[in-house]
């Protein structure tokens, strides 16, 4: 993995950093759950993934998009909206992440 920077990061990063970003994703599951202001931590993990994108050079822009673009329709829901279509979404994101061995970074 290299920044647009010229920093290079060692072999493993990229799916040390997957498994970071898929549990910060998950953790909405809970935080919604116990009643509390998940749309704060929503807007934190869409920061995390949109700065990913900054830093690094070459990146499947497609698998972002999609991914910030599920997580982004979670502040259309109302607090009334069916829990089920939030989990889904969320598990949505976790699989697109985790797909495979698709790599983000060249």
């Amino acid at each position: 993995m290299q920044t647009k920077e010229g920093m290079t990061f060692p072999t493993g990063t990229e799916k040390q950093y997957k498994t970071l970003l898929i549990n910060m994703i998950y953790k909405l599951l809970p935080i919604r759950e116990e009643g509390k202001d998940w749309r704060k931590y929503l807007d934190s993990c869409l920061a995390e993934i949109q700065g990913f994108n900054n830093v690094f050079e070459e990146i499947d822009g497609l698998h972002l998009v999609r991914i910030l673009s599920k997580l982004e329709s979670l502040k259309t829901l109302t607090e009334e909206d069916d829990f089920y279509l939030y989990r889904k979404t969320i598990l949505e994101c976790t699989n697109l992440i985790d797909q495979g061995d698709a790599t983000w970074v060249t």
